[in-house]
């Protein structure tokens, strides 16, 4: 694991960049006028996606100039639309490509120290600079998947949304991939010996669940309660001890659910971890798992059941 945790979010970055391109690649003529949501064409979604990064690099940067006011979001996202939309569909990837390199530049120059840096964008809301480094990855294959989608081409299944290590203890910081062995995922360890070993390997939570709770108030995100994958569209009540799944590279096995302790009280409104208590709370709790075969992981690999 890098001792530099932008290097991560830029790691992130770069994969994001090379799987927009493969799909870009596999365009044919045409394709580009194809509507993925109402009235958005893949020009419009990709476009979208550069101007995204380019508000969000300039946040980072701290070159922002503030939006007009009275525009929502969803104003501004339609103007910047409208402003591309007489772009040539090459000058508008090869626009993407450049502002993508541009940001992984920046992001490759930030130390550990900017991690916690709050820094506005031109919406007005404020970030802590580290979480808005990987937005950029985030937001870029969340569209990307519903281009794929838009052709039926997204692989079934759920995705990893997060993926997260520690040397011991939490919150765990994210990586973009890691190697999932017999005793847990490259990077990770545990400072108690009531942690790890085979059987729990890995600690898997619902990003779903993390979002319900956060909407309770709990100040919970993911990699806080202690899990190595954060996991969207999965049917989580579902995901039981006995389930094998197929996650990237490596095959696991639900082995049981987790037993929540006050190591992770802080990611809970008033400290109550018993919040994701299976016994108390049924189809909200994380799971263990254990390494069926190993293999590389990475965010966003799908997760399909076995």
């Amino acid at each position: 694991m890098s001792a530099n945790r932008f290097y991560e979010a830029a790691r992130a970055l770069v994969a994001e960049g090379g799987r927009t391109t493969a799909i870009v690649g596999a365009l044919a003529p045409g394709d580009e006028r194809r509507i993925v949501w109402d009235d958005w064409t893949i020009h419009d979604v990709l476009g979208h996606v550069e101007a995204s990064h380019l508000a969000l690099l300039r946040g980072a940067r701290g070159d922002v100039s503030p939006a007009p006011p009275g525009g929502s979001l969803a104003d501004v996202n339609e103007q910047r639309r409208q402003d591309r939309k007489v772009w040539s569909f090459d000058h508008l990837i090869a626009s993407l490509d450049t502002t993508r390199a541009v940001a992984i530049a920046h992001l490759r120059s930030l130390s550990d120290a900017d991690w916690g840096r709050v820094i506005r964008t031109s919406s007005g809301r404020e970030w802590t600079l580290g979480p808005l480094t990987w937005q950029m990855s985030n937001h870029e294959r969340s569209h990307r998947e519903e281009i794929e989608r838009s052709f039926g081409r997204l692989a079934p299944g759920g995705r990893v949304r997060w993926l997260s290590v520690s040397a011991g203890g939490v919150p765990k910081r994210h990586v973009y991939s890691a190697i999932a062995g017999e005793l847990g995922l490259s990077g990770d360890a545990h400072n108690s010996p009531n942690h790890g070993g085979p059987t729990a390997a890995l600690c898997l939570f619902s990003a779903e669940v993390i979002e319900a709770l956060r909407q309770e108030g709990h100040p919970i995100a993911p990699g806080t309660a202690g899990e190595n994958l954060s996991i969207g569209g999965l049917d989580w009540p579902t995901v039981v001890p006995g389930d094998r799944y197929r996650v990237g590279g490596a095959v696991i096995e639900i082995t049981r659910y987790t037993v929540p302790c006050q190591k992770i009280a802080g990611s809970f409104k008033d400290g109550v971890f018993d919040r994701i208590n299976q016994e108390l709370h049924p189809g909200q709790a994380r799971v263990y798992a254990r390494v069926v075969e190993p293999g590389l992981i990475a965010t966003g690999d799908a997760v399909v059941r076995l």
